[in-house]
């Protein structure tokens, strides 16, 4: 059996957040925000002028990183359209989705199926030991 260490940092806020530690410790499994998916520009439109530059890089696209499912705007790694924002208005617009009719966007309160299922293909299918 394998066994990886990491080390995670939680702040306080976080830690009292269930959904928060999830979206972490999926995130230290290797889920990638949306967006920071190669096929964002399909669903969003990120605006780098409204984005501090302490979180920039947390808006870069992953090049190299498979996707395994769908875009998910209810998937726990979505964020919130005011994070690292560098005033009132919103880092990236919703291009697909109409957010009066989706109230689970950007939801943190815990993994939906597409997070499960990317769990499932980046995780367990590909090897057999963990498989289920």
């Amino acid at each position: 059996m394998r066994t990886i260490a990491f080390e995670m940092k939680i702040n306080k806020k976080c830690n009292q957040n269930p959904g928060c530690v999830a979206r972490i410790v999926l995130m230290y499994l290797g889920l990638i925000p949306t967006v920071r998916r190669i096929n964002r520009s399909i669903f969003v439109s990120v605006d780098n002028k409204k984005i501090k530059d302490e979180y920039k890089e947390q808006y870069l696209e992953l090049l190299d990183v498979p996707l395994y499912v769908n875009n998910d705007f209810s998937s726990i790694a979505h964020y919130s359209q005011h994070c690292g924002t560098s005033s009132i208005e919103t880092t990236f617009g919703l291009r697909t989705l109409y957010v009066g009719n989706d109230l689970i966007t950007v939801q943190e309160y815990r993994p939906v199926f597409s997070n499960l299922k990317w769990s499932y293909f980046a995780h367990c299918k590909k090897d057999l030991l963990y498989s289920l």
